[in-house]
């Protein structure tokens, strides 16, 4: 019976000792918040699906933006605008980048989120389809359901693009996001600070070059050379397409914003930083 004891106690050292190894510790500052009285799209209109104390089709009230290091909150009957009236739904997103610390199986939780919430994890090279998405809101308000939970496979080290809305309808009102590591899990625990990020260094999402077209960018601008008659499509971190051509020959300069950008052309898919 001891050497089974020591055999067991063997086997969970060695275990933990390879979680430690393969575990990417990151740096990270958390999400950025956006947060909104009243129910909305966060396009700055109300939504006739969701009920409000204010009358539908009035335009919801953008009240403050600010970095959460981590989303953990109970509001109670209240809201997060320490606002004295009477209960009111509310609305907030969140938005960043989560770093995978380890490869493994992951388990998102939304157990403890009251009334509703959406939830997307892109991978960097696809901006337009989440890995990972999963969502309850609508008319059929609820709240705390085992079943709110979405899973996936990620790998250690590697940078990906999250979105998350929250949806108050009246009374209680919290919201709790959490996560379940296969390999290095023992309990369900708050997603750390230091694996979301507001924003990515240049340096972190370096992208794959491929033969063919040349991209780099710079202040304000994306430059493309080495065209050969190919198509090109350029995204921001929301999957949305900010610039599309087609038969683009020589060399091409793009005027962007200062942001991270997926560019597609030709063979080529790079991730870069516009500053």
């Amino acid at each position: 019976m001891k050497k089974n004891y020591l055999l067991l106690a063997g086997l969970l050292f060695a275990t933990s000792v390879v979680v430690a190894q393969d575990y990417t510790p990151g740096e990270g500052d958390g999400l950025q918040g956006s947060y909104w009285k009243g129910a909305t799209n966060f396009d700055e209109e109300e939504s006739s699906i969701f009920w409000s104390k204010r009358p539908q089709g009035t335009v919801a009230e953008k009240i403050f933006d600010r970095v959460d290091k981590t989303i953990d909150f109970d509001w109670g009957n209240g809201n997060p605008f320490d606002d004295t009236d009477d209960d009111f739904s509310f609305c907030i997103e969140w938005n960043g980048y989560l770093l995978a610390p380890v490869t493994s199986y992951y388990t998102f939780d939304f157990t403890y989120w009251d009334d509703g919430y959406y939830f997307a994890l892109y991978d960097l090279d696809n901006l337009e389809t989440p890995m990972i998405t999963s969502e309850f809101w609508g008319t059929d308000f609820g709240w705390d359901r085992p079943e709110w939970t979405c899973d996936g496979e990620l790998e250690g080290g590697k940078y990906y693009k999250i979105v998350i809305r929250y949806y108050e309808n009246e009374f209680g009102a919290h919201a709790r996001f959490s996560w379940f590591i296969d390999e290095a899990s023992v309990m369900t625990e708050v997603v750390p600070q230091s694996q979301l990020y507001t924003q990515l260094d240049a340096s972190a999402v370096e992208g794959i070059q491929s033969a063919g077209a040349t991209v780099k960018a710079g202040n304000g601008y994306v430059e493309l050379s080495n065209m050969n008659d190919d198509e090109v499509s350029i995204y921001n971190t929301m999957g949305q397409c900010v610039y599309a051509s087609s038969h683009v020959t020589g060399t091409v300069t793009v005027d962007l914003k200062a942001g991270l950008y997926i560019v597609d052309a030709g063979k080529c898919v790079k991730k870069v930083m516009v500053r």
